[in-house]
């Protein structure tokens, strides 16, 4: 039950910081041009 919830959990972490890191490169793609 604990490693499942931490899965979840570790699991929403990434998709954040992924959402976030594609923001970021979508910024700086439109800095660039």
């Amino acid at each position: 039950m604990y490693l499942r919830t931490n899965h979840s959990v570790e699991r929403k972490i990434a998709i954040k910081t992924n959402n976030q890191y594609q923001s970021i490169n979508a910024v700086r793609i439109t800095l660039f041009f």
